[in-house]
């Protein structure tokens, strides 16, 4: 697609800061990255929305998130832990139209378990969320918060 801000990326004519490509995907780090590390993996061929996938392209998306964890461990994220998101459409913020997975580590982030205050003890009926701060009322049995 002529248009498309990572097809331009793949075909080189405009730079990308480029950390794994093959004969299928191509993996760089995002200009507005969202944590300290922030690796955005796509095909190579252009797929503008999970509703445009078809059988024909399992194989495609499934070689790129593939490629995803092996970028993780070369990172050595994998120790600690990552995260891996897909966006469809622009209300689950999908800006680049363009199917894309966006590898995340690094750090502690948002809503993971390490972020989670879980209540062990019975004094008290109430905890907080380390996270957002809010108090909740504590049940009888112990549960994490969400944010």
């Amino acid at each position: 697609m002529s248009d498309c801000l990572f097809c331009k990326i793949v075909n080189r004519e405009i730079p990308g800061s480029i950390v794994y490509e093959d004969d299928h995907v191509l993996a760089f780090n995002d200009i507005n990255p969202q944590a300290p590390t922030h690796v955005l993996v796509i095909p190579r061929k252009h797929i503008s929305t999970l509703d445009d996938l078809d059988e024909g392209e399992a194989q495609i998306v499934g070689m790129t998130m593939v490629r995803a964890s092996q970028i993780a461990r070369t990172l050595q994220l994998n120790s600690e832990g990552y995260r891996l998101v897909v966006n469809h459409g622009e209300a689950a913020g999908q800006t680049v139209f363009h199917i894309h997975f966006h590898l995340l580590g690094g750090r502690n982030l948002p809503g993971s378990h390490r972020n989670r205050l879980r209540c062990r003890s019975r004094a008290g009926s109430r905890t907080t969320c380390r996270t957002c701060g809010r108090s909740r009322r504590r049940r009888a049995l112990p549960r994490r918060i969400s944010c």
